[in-house]
């Protein structure tokens, strides 16, 4: 019996947890903009909250701009012909994102709240590749309380221009670079970008000059 009230303590909070962060992102981003951080070769299984199966969607802009345009939702799935929207994201439910199996290849993305001015005008902000780093190459580092943050100093940067961050959420550091995986040879990127421990994230901006946009 005790069981049983646990688990639905927790389903109630993280319903509310789901619910306040629709409404931040809804209406509490008055500071900043909305934008996406996508992971590629990830999928989210939440069935509860799926909102939308969308068929014969070909283009992952297609599908992030049904999820744009709908401020219920807070994240997508995508592979060439479907778009799949959910009404929660993996910042509420971690466990349920997970590496999608061949030869099925997803892309997921969620909405962030980034603060300050929309610099480039971009579907997404940032790419991450969760567990690996670009070492040795950070330009400036510092301490921020989340990963989005962390982003923000990228995106404001006004020393270099910032391609991509190295972000620790154990310890919250955040290191900037002028480089990341497209701007070094396939020699250096062997060299430089590798896996790392589960608690550092690698964040590659898409606000860069003369960076192609995947469709």
């Amino acid at each position: 019996m005790r069981g049983w009230k646990n688990n639905l303590r927790i389903s109630f909070s993280t319903a509310i947890i789901v619910v306040c962060l629709q409404n931040a992102l809804a209406s509490g981003c008055s500071s900043g903009f909305i934008t996406f951080e996508l992971i590629t070769g990830y999928v989210y299984t939440s069935p509860g909250d799926t909102m939308e199966l969308v068929p014969g969607t070909l283009k992952l802009t297609d599908c992030l701009s049904l999820c744009n345009a709908n401020a219920t939702c807070q994240a997508i799935n995508f592979e060439t012909g479907l778009c799949v929207l959910f009404s929660s994201s993996a910042n509420q439910r971690p466990n349920a994102l997970t590496p999608s199996q061949f030869p099925v290849f997803t892309i997921y993305a969620h909405k962030v709240c980034l603060l300050g001015r929309k610099r480039c005008d971009r579907d997404w902000m940032f790419e991450r590749v969760n567990g690996y780093e670009l070492r040795d190459v950070a330009r400036s580092s510092a301490i921020v309380m989340s990963r989005e943050a962390c982003m923000e100093l990228c995106l404001n940067e006004v020393q270099f221009q910032c391609r991509s961050a190295n972000y620790n959420r154990m310890t919250g550091e955040c290191f900037l670079s002028d480089k990341d995986r497209t701007s070094l040879s396939l020699t250096s990127t062997n060299r430089y970008f590798g896996q790392s421990s589960e608690s550092v994230d690698y964040l590659e901006s898409n606000c860069v000059d003369g960076k192609s946009p995947i469709n």
